[in-house]
């Protein structure tokens, strides 16, 4: 009997080695786990500053984009030109008339 209770409690030592160890590996999991919650906390820091700079980068880059589409020769400048050009020439013209002055201009939209 005394062989069979020290193979029991030879066993039961075993099983609580193994259960040591397992603490052991958990315990040391749940520092590990704590030091990849600080680290997600820096990175979400870091992550919100960087974040508002891309934001404002790309607001700038649209409102450059808009600027660059109004100023391109197919933009609002070549609307302008096109509605007060006529006028300028018709106005430039009355004043040289008014001056007896006998020249006829004509601006076109390109300047060549």
């Amino acid at each position: 009997m005394t062989t069979r209770n020290s193979a029991v409690i030879q066993s039961n030592n075993e099983h609580i080695g193994i259960a040591l160890k397992h603490l052991d590996e958990v315990e040391s999991g749940a520092e590990d786990l704590e030091k990849e919650k600080e680290a997600l906390v820096l990175l979400t820091e870091k992550y919100g500053e960087h974040d508002g700079v891309r934001r404002s980068l790309i607001e700038e880059r649209t409102d450059l984009e808009d600027a660059h589409s109004l100023l391109k020769d197919t933009g609002i400048k070549s609307n302008i030109i096109k509605y007060y050009l006529p006028l300028m020439n018709k106005v430039i013209n009355q004043y040289l008339t008014s001056m007896n002055f006998l020249l006829s201009v004509h601006f076109r939209r390109e300047l060549r």
